[in-house]
C-alpha cells in the first residue's frame, strides 16, 4: 500500500509482521515558512528580504502498530505473552531504525516516502518528542506515534542527476530539475577550467563566485549546501570530495541562505556561468537533484 516509509532502510511495515504502518500515518508533508524573510543593513531604511532564504522545520508523523506476534508471524494468546511480544518487538524496531540511537550523520534519521515502486521522495530529519507506545492490557498490539522533525522542511529526490553542460557566458535551464517545487538548495556544481574566479548565479542574479584559478584539465566542485568547496582535481569533478574549504567563496547579490539556490520553474530553474580566461572547454555541470514541499 502507498505511500509507504521507510526509516534509516527499514520499512515501517515488516515483512516478518512484527510491525506495520498505522493508517494515523500523515500522508500529506507540511508547508514550511521561511526561517529568516527580512533582515536589516545599517544605514538603510525599512527591511529587506531574501529569495534565497533557508526555509523552517517541519514536522512528518508516522504512526507504527507493534504487533504480539511470534517468530512465524502468528498472533500469541495469554496477556503476559503478548506483552513480552510487544516489548521485544519494539526493541527490535527501535535498534533497526536507529531511533534508539540517533544513527546517521550527527544524529540525522533518514526518513523515505514511497508513493509507487518507482517513485520515492527522502527527507532529513531527527526525533522531535518523545513517544510513549499506547497499549491496552491483554490487546495483541501497541500504537506507536512517531514524530519526526524534517530539518529544513523540503522533500527530495534520492538521486543526483547531472545537467547538461553550461558553457560560459551562457544562461541555461537545468531540464533534470523540472517538476521540482521547492528551491533547490544543496546543489553541487562541477567547475571544468580553464576558469579564473568562475561566477554562478540563478535567475535573480544570487549566487557566488569562487576567486580561484582552475588551470585545464583539472575541475572543482562548490557544494552549495554546505557553502564549501573542494580540492582542484584532475580531470572530471569529483562530487564526493570531503574537504570543506571555504576561504575563496564570496557570495553574490544575497546574505543569506545557500551558495547557489536554484529557483523552481516549469521546465526546471536556470542557471549561468561566467568565468575568466574561459575556452571552448570550460563549463560548469550542475549535479543536483529536485526538491519538494
Amino acid at each position: 500500500m502507498y505511500p509507504a516509509h521507510t526509516i534509516n532502510g527499514v520499512p515501517l511495515t515488516d515483512p516478518g509482521g512484527r510491525w506495520h504502518e498505522g493508517q494515523g500515518t500523515e500522508v500529506f508533508a507540511g508547508f514550511p515558512g521561511a526561517r529568516t524573510s527580512t533582515y536589516e543593513l545599517p544605514g538603510v531604511g525599512g527591511a529587506l528580504s531574501s529569495q534565497a532564504a533557508p526555509t523552517a522545520a517541519t514536522t512528518i508523523g508516522l504512526q507504527v502498530i507493534i504487533n504480539a506476534v511470534d517468530d512465524k508471524g502468528k498472533i500469541v494468546s495469554g496477556r503476559p505473552a503478548r506483552m513480552a511480544a510487544i516489548g521485544k518487538h519494539l526493541d527490535a524496531f527501535m535498534l533497526a531504525t536507529g531511533l534508539g540511537l540517533f544513527q546517521g550523520p550527527r544524529g540525522a534519521i533518514k526518513v523515505v516516502r514511497a508513493y509507487s515502486a518507482t517513485e520515492s521522495r527522502e527527507a532529513i530529519c531527527s526525533p522531535s518528542a518523545s513517544f510513549k507506545p499506547e497499549h491496552t492490557p491483554g490487546s495483541d498490539h501497541a500504537t506507536v506515534m512517531l514524530v519526526l522533525t524534517n530539518l529544513d522542511g523540503l522533500w527530495r529526490d534520492a538521486a543526483y542527476v547531472q545537467s547538461n553542460p553550461i558553457y560560459s557566458g551562457q544562461s541555461q535551464t537545468v531540464h533534470t530539475l523540472n517538476g521540482s517545487s521547492a528551491p533547490i538548495q544543496d546543489a553541487l556544481l562541477g567547475i571544468i577550467g580553464p576558469a579564473t574566479n568562475p561566477r554562478v548565479l540563478n535567475e535573480q542574479g544570487e549566487g557566488f563566485q569562487l576567486m580561484l584559478n582552475v588551470p585545464a584539465g583539472k575541475s572543482v566542485v562548490v557544494n552549495s549546501r554546505l557553502w564549501s568547496y573542494g580540492e582542484i582535481a584532475t580531470g572530471a569533478p569529483r562530487y564526493a570530495d570531503p574537504h570543506l574549504l571555504r576561504a575563496a567563496l564570496r557570495p553574490v547579490g544575497h546574505t543569506t541562505g545557500r551558495a547557489l539556490t536554484i529557483v523552481p520553474r516549469p521546465g526546471g530553474g536556470t542557471v549561468s556561468f561566467l568565468a575568466g580566461d574561459a575556452t571552448a572547454s570550460t563549463h560548469l555541470i550542475v549535479n543536483a537533484r529536485k526538491a519538494y514541499y
